[in-house]
């Protein structure tokens, strides 16, 4: 028993989980949110596809999503 406690087994590994990309309607405007893992894109929607009209880093978009939170009275 006393040699376990000394040598402990080792810890499981960490596996990468995979980040599911989503799409966010913005109402009925016709612009939509689209997550990546590393960044997101505002897109204008028509009936034929689609136009990005920005790309946003992580970094941005974890300000904007805080400055949002921040704004609605939503504490961390």
């Amino acid at each position: 028993m006393s040699g376990q406690l000394l040598n402990p087994p080792a810890p499981p590994e960490q596996r990468k989980t995979v980040f599911d990309p989503r799409t966010i309607m913005l109402g009925l405007t016709g612009y939509a949110i689209q997550v990546g893992e590393h960044d997101a894109r505002l897109v204008r929607l028509h009936e034929d596809g689609k136009t990005i009209l920005t790309e946003v880093d992580a970094k941005t978009t974890e300000t904007f999503a805080y400055h949002l939170y921040d704004a609605i009275g939503g504490t961390r």
